[in-house]
């Protein structure tokens, strides 16, 4: 309990990662960085379009580049409508007794913008979740079940 946990988000496990990456570098640089209006300027892009060209380079520079810098999500998603999850509508971890997950990983897709503002939502609504938990158990004798 005393050491920090190894994370490994296994990035490029599946198959298709690398060509979904590619596929989305490619259209940025035939789309954007290749566009007339950006002639004018003075860029320089990385990878070089050389790279891009040519996708065994590419899928390299991808698997050398890649890092993470920000906070993944949907790696504990809700279970609901039927799809499969990790936690239940309340943030409790399936299988499991008094443990939650509480962050943005229990969103069923990360979000295309930063994940701070829907973070705080998610614990803002799990706060008031524990709490009416937690006043239910001050009601009750120790041991009786929740009703």
């Amino acid at each position: 309990p005393f050491t920090s946990p190894h994370l490994d988000y296994k990035p490029l496990s599946h198959s298709s990662d690398i060509d979904m990456l590619a596929n989305i570098i490619r259209r940025l640089y035939m789309k954007v960085f290749s566009a007339e209006s950006l002639q004018e300027f003075d860029i320089t892009v990385t990878p070089s379009f050389e790279i891009v060209a040519d996708i065994q380079k590419l899928a390299q520079w991808i698997r050398l580049s890649l890092y993470y810098y920000s906070h993944p999500g949907g790696t504990c998603r809700v279970a609901r409508d039927g799809l499969p999850g990790v936690v239940d509508h309340e943030f409790n971890v399936l299988g499991t007794h008094g443990l939650r997950v509480v962050d943005a990983s229990v969103f069923p897709e990360s979000p295309t913008g930063h994940t701070d503002g829907p973070s705080r939502m998610v614990g803002e609504l799990a706060a008031r979740v524990i709490t009416r938990d937690s006043r239910g158990k001050e009601d009750r004798p120790a041991g009786s079940a929740k009703s």
